[in-house]
């Protein structure tokens, strides 16, 4: 962006806040919203619909569009992230994805169950 500012600069300024007004229009109109239209498209492709009830053994997925039931171990979490407002479980499977729970909708003795297992996710990978 900033060899385009260095040929075309924006009136009025110099190039380098030229190439800063092109990095953030490109960002803005092109890279945000291809972020975007990919992640709609990949969550299509992988048709996710299960509930998914944790213990400290496991996680058991019951999927919704098929008669399917799978058992994941806590090793299929990378991650817990706990954030403002959620908690967000990583996967390591291949395409990645996240599992958002709402900290609104969780009570709290299940909201310090996933801050234990996300002490003990994160002394396993360590």
């Amino acid at each position: 962006m900033f060899v385009i500012a260095s040929v075309l600069p924006l009136p009025a300024v110099n190039f380098l806040v030229s190439g800063l007004i092109y990095f953030i229009s490109f960002l803005v109109l092109v890279i945000i919203p291809a972020y975007h239209f990919s992640t709609v498209r990949l969550v299509k492709t992988l048709q996710f619909d299960a509930d998914a009830e944790f213990s400290e053994t496991g996680i058991v997925l019951r999927h919704r569009n098929k008669d399917v039931v799978e058992t994941k171990g806590w090793e299929w979490i990378s991650r817990i992230i706990i954030t403002g407002g959620s908690v967000v479980l990583e996967t390591r499977q291949y395409p990645g994805f996240m599992i958002f729970l709402s900290k609104e909708r969780l009570k709290g003795e299940e909201l310090s169950f996933f801050r234990r297992m996300g002490e003990r996710v994160r002394r396993k990978s360590s």
